[in-house]
């Protein structure tokens, strides 16, 4: 029933998300903040030129430092619906992603609940980009791995037992090892060939050649010309490998576990 009702507003749901997004371009483009449509929003948009049918979110990204630029200037530029939610003021679990997210609607994700007195609604991923030393992949893959998981162990509900006590403790030394190791290689190692999401984020290692990020290009999303990265389809193969056949469709399904558009009429 609830994925009945889901399906029903996807569409509802996808135009204000829309809007989200060109409320961000709007800012960036006042204040010269570089940003690109990343992971299944590219996707989309090369694709289908536009969202994934059954999609519910929006991905962009850009780097730290320009990432760093915008949380500044939103604060005070995005209009009153709209809710920038970082680690200081949205009760997150870890830096990033930073997600711009709509106030007059609900969008409940597996894992997550409803916060009092925080936005829960309809949100644009915005993740933060860094530079990579010249690593293989597989070796990008363990590291950020092990970095992933002392986050998402820290960001769970515990009871209390031995096992519950030892485990984060065996994870952050894992973490501690993988850090270290990543500080070495970024000293040791050629930098300026790769970037990629910030490591506490980067739970498939997944690189990205700088020349395939910039200079940034345009794409067509749902109408409407935005930022892409130099060459999308080698973006999207490094994602995704076959990035142009489609999933069966036992896999097309919304991330959401309720979609709601509107909670309040604003006419």
């Amino acid at each position: 029933m609830i994925n009945t009702y889901n399906q029903q507003h996807l569409r509802e749901g996808q135009q204000k998300l829309l809007d989200i997004l060109l409320t961000i371009d709007a800012i960036c483009r006042r204040h010269s903040i570089e940003y690109w449509l990343d992971g299944g929003t590219l996707l989309g948009a090369v694709r289908h030129r536009g969202f994934i049918p059954w999609d519910d979110d929006i991905d962009i990204a850009m780097t730290k430092d320009n990432l760093r630029r915008f949380i500044k200037v939103a604060a005070d530029e995005l209009p009153q619906h709209l809710q920038l939610q970082t680690m200081r003021n949205g009760k997150r679990q870890c830096h990033y992603p930073v997600k711009v997210r709509d106030r007059n609607s609900i969008l409940l994700e597996p894992h997550s609940a409803l916060q009092p007195r925080k936005a829960n609604g309809l949100f644009v991923d915005i993740f933060p980009f860094i530079g990579y030393p010249t690593v293989s992949r597989g070796f990008a893959r363990i590291t950020t791995k092990n970095i992933q998981r002392l986050y998402a162990i820290l960001g769970q509900q515990h009871r209390y037992s031995l096992h519950n006590t030892l485990l984060p403790v065996w994870k952050a030394l894992k973490w501690s090892i993988a850090s270290v190791v990543w500080g070495v290689a970024k000293l040791i190692r050629r930098k300026g060939v790769y970037m990629g999401n910030t490591l506490n984020n980067n739970w498939y290692g997944v690189m990205h050649l700088q020349s395939n990020v910039y200079p940034l290009s345009t794409v067509t999303f749902e109408g409407h010309i935005l930022p892409a990265p130099a060459q999308p389809g080698h973006y999207l193969k490094e994602l995704y490998g076959d990035y142009m056949t489609l999933p069966p469709e036992h896999k097309r399904k919304q991330h959401a576990l309720l979609l709601v558009p509107q909670l309040v009429d604003e006419t």
